[in-house]
């Protein structure tokens, strides 16, 4: 009787473990620092971190509770892709959400329950925390994607930048960035501004991957299809160069 027991408490374990299993291989987006932020008038921009322990994926669509309008703002239309085995950023300097119509005051600490809809990870849900507004005049322009810039100064003569893409065996790319009258800097990144000096923003489709602070850049395995994958050169404190009108940026395109 004994041994019939303990068989049925290991086979009992064996698939609680199997089950257990299963249930995180078919969620691997957790999403993190959801965070809400009013900028006047009557819309809210939602930034987050997501964090992909899976395969490729894409953000197809967001709901939020009790709010009439709820959408992703991005420079494309198309869904937003998710790199595999990756952490990327919905920011405020690309694509993020954007909210409407919500009911009540927007009190700093009030909870916005979301629902984020997946292609290959399905419904993820949480809650955007309201934060306190931004500065003055720091606004989400949606023409520039949320972009503080630094305007270099007429006879400075300022940085210029192009790209190339390697494609990797096991899925994504090495960026390779040539710049000139530019440094990259980590070390001062977040400090004070230097003329010629900073970092690059790594964008891919509007989706921030994160910061470049040298010539080499890369991103994880992409969802099929055509990707723009873009790069940004920024002062120390994150303001994108602008040289005669126009951002220092380059833009290369990969995929199908």
């Amino acid at each position: 009787m004994r041994a019939w027991v303990r068989l049925g408490l290991a086979a009992f374990v064996m698939i609680a473990a199997f089950v257990g299993i299963r249930m995180i291989g078919e969620q691997p987006i957790l999403l993190e620092d959801v965070e809400a932020t009013s900028h006047g008038g009557a819309m809210v921009g939602v930034t987050m971190t997501i964090r992909n322990s899976g395969l490729p994926d894409r953000l197809l669509s967001v709901e939020a509770t009790g709010a009439k309008l709820a959408m992703v703002m991005s420079e494309k239309t198309d869904p937003l892709p998710i790199p595999g085995l990756s952490s990327v950023s919905l920011a405020s300097d690309g694509a993020h959400i954007m909210i409407g119509g919500l009911s009540g005051e927007l009190e700093e600490g009030r909870l916005i329950p979301l629902l984020l809809n997946f292609e290959n990870a399905g419904a993820v849900s949480a809650k955007a925390r309201v934060v306190a507004p931004a500065k003055p005049g720091d606004k989400m322009d949606h023409s520039a994607m949320g972009r503080a810039e630094y305007i270099v100064p007429e006879g400075e003569v300022g940085p210029t930048l192009s790209l190339t893409a390697s494609p990797q065996a096991e899925g994504g790319y090495v960026i390779n960035i040539e710049t000139m009258g530019f440094e990259f800097s980590q070390e001062k990144a977040d400090g004070p501004h230097e003329k010629g000096v900073g970092h690059g923003h790594l964008y891919v489709s509007g989706v921030k991957i994160g910061r470049v602070y040298g010539a080499t850049a890369t991103v994880s395995a992409l969802p099929a299809g055509e990707h723009n994958i873009r790069v940004t050169l920024n002062t120390n404190d994150h303001r994108t160069y602008v040289v005669d009108g126009n951002p220092v940026t380059a833009v290369v395109t990969v995929g199908e």
